[in-house]
């Protein structure tokens, strides 16, 4: 059972090591929408068809992290901020 909280927990780290609440929310939607698609074929003793809505929930999540990320690889350019002086002459 520690393999595998330590498994889940590597799930939800980034590459530095942090935590992310992308991640988190990712990993548990997608584990819930399953979940809950095993239990009904448990309860009815056949394999159900995935419903399509599922699927796209799970797109919308798994889409939502890779912009994340590539948003997050992209670099950053700072801003040129000027000082503009107050005169009230012009």
């Amino acid at each position: 059972m520690k393999k595998f909280s330590s498994k889940i927990f590597d799930l939800i780290k980034e590459s530095r090591g942090d935590f992310s609440s992308m991640r988190l929310i990712c990993v548990i939607g997608v584990g819930l929408i399953l979940m809950v698609w095993v239990t009904m074929c448990f309860k009815t003793g056949q394999v159900l068809d995935f419903p399509w809505g599922c699927v796209s929930v799970i797109g919308i999540f798994v889409t939502g992290k890779v912009l994340q990320k590539s948003m997050e690889a992209l670099p950053v350019e700072p801003i040129k901020v000027e000082q503009v002086e107050n005169d009230p002459s012009k």
